[in-house]
């Protein structure tokens, strides 16, 4: 953790803090045996000008998330915390999550390759229910399979400020995709959605086409190495006639036939048009749009 005034040197490990102030970081790299010590300081005094917290690979295990979530009480400034590749389990995710819902200004939350699972998402689906401050969810390679995803849909139709959120690698199914889909229907504050190699077949890739003939919302949509094929793309092409807000799908490795994806193309190239500011064609800024990579 920094210092007043002065940037400690590093000791090892992945943990990372960031603090804020006078248009500088103050960080340090601990090594996993002072942890403790770390935890500490961010509950300390100190630790109420930090803005950023990297625990990426510690394993923290639950006696580490329980004293994680009870400094974060005291990390008044915090807006982005990462803790993947922490192994964190069910009871560990509830810890966290519990600590988020009552943190006024944390944004950003990043709980990556961790063993959440189907419980550790049943308290997240209340912490997006209540929650007005989180805007970015990273929650890939947790395992939630359909189960999960739909207590996370649950709260996702309720929110009204994540933008981004990510679940991929998480075998949602078509199940899973049904129930985001539904969720999609109703929120209108997510832009990102990652639902990357998620093993959605045509079913699954049906009900997220109906989704986004009715979503007005969502820019980018990530649907990589789901095999929902010819008819799961002919879906989405239809339903493309009716979105006017989305300017990427991204559909590599789908085994969609070509013709397809190119009439998908044309509607996310009419949208990107029809979204830009005149500013945005002078300068070249205009948004990427693709249908295949």
């Amino acid at each position: 953790f920094g210092s007043s005034g002065r940037q400690r040197p590093p000791v090892g490990g992945h943990a990372v803090a960031g603090r804020g102030g006078a248009g500088r970081d103050a960080a340090m790299k601990l090594a996993p045996e002072k942890l403790e010590a770390a935890l500490e300081a961010l509950a300390g005094e100190e630790g109420q000008s930090y803005t950023e917290l990297n625990l990426n690979g510690i394993r923290l295990g639950e006696q580490g998330a329980e004293k994680l979530a009870s400094a974060l009480a005291s990390a008044t400034s915090l807006t982005k915390l990462t803790l993947t590749a922490n192994k964190l389990s069910n009871n560990d995710a509830v810890w966290i999550a519990t600590a988020v819902q009552r943190h006024a200004l944390l944004t950003h939350l990043d709980l990556s390759c961790n063993q959440v699972w189907e419980a550790g998402s049943l308290k997240l689906r209340g912490l997006l229910e209540t929650n007005t401050v989180l805007t970015t969810l990273k929650l890939d390679s947790n395992r939630l399979g359909p189960q999960g995803s739909g207590f996370l849909a649950a709260g996702l139709a309720v929110n009204s400020s994540l933008r981004w959120l990510g679940l991929a690698y998480n075998e949602v199914g078509d199940e899973g995709a049904r129930h985001l889909a539904a969720a999609l229907e109703k929120n209108t504050a997510l832009r990102t959605l990652n639902l990357q190699c998620n093993d959605i077949k045509a079913a699954g890739a049906l009900c997220i086409a109906g989704a986004l003939a009715k979503n007005s919302s969502l820019s980018e949509l990530e649907l990589t190495a789901n095999e929902f094929g010819d008819e799961g793309a002919e879906a989405l092409a239809e339903a493309m006639k009716e979105n006017f807000a989305l300017t990427k799908l991204d559909m590599f490795g789908c085994e969609a036939d070509r013709e397809i994806e190119k009439r998908i193309q044309a509607a996310l190239e009419r949208n990107v048009t029809t979204m830009a500011s005149p500013m945005d064609w002078l300068t070249g800024k205009i948004p990427c749009c693709v249908a295949r990579q």
